[in-house]
């Protein structure tokens, strides 16, 4: 939790996206992070694959909610939400 409130984007948000895995969308579907860098997240859709990248703080865009935003961790198929 300290380190989520030390990481926070110039949007005030949260990163959370800090390492490859899995992550649950805000429409439900599963993504694989595959790639973490400085400022972005490369990854893809489990079904079918179709590439994508997320901000660190899970925004596929900046400053406006998306459907394809990640919202939580997966860990052992449970989402842990942030």
């Amino acid at each position: 939790m300290i380190q989520l409130q030390r990481q926070r984007s110039h949007t005030g948000l949260p990163h959370f996206v800090t390492a490859p895995g899995e992550y649950l969308t805000r429409c439900g579907e599963k993504v694989t992070v595959t790639k973490v860098y400085k400022r972005f997240a490369y990854g893809f859709y489990n079904k079918p694959q179709i590439r994508e990248s997320w901000n660190l703080n899970g925004r596929i865009l900046l400053w406006t909610e998306t459907d394809n935003d990640i919202i939580s961790i997966v860990t052992n198929d449970i989402p842990i939400l942030s």
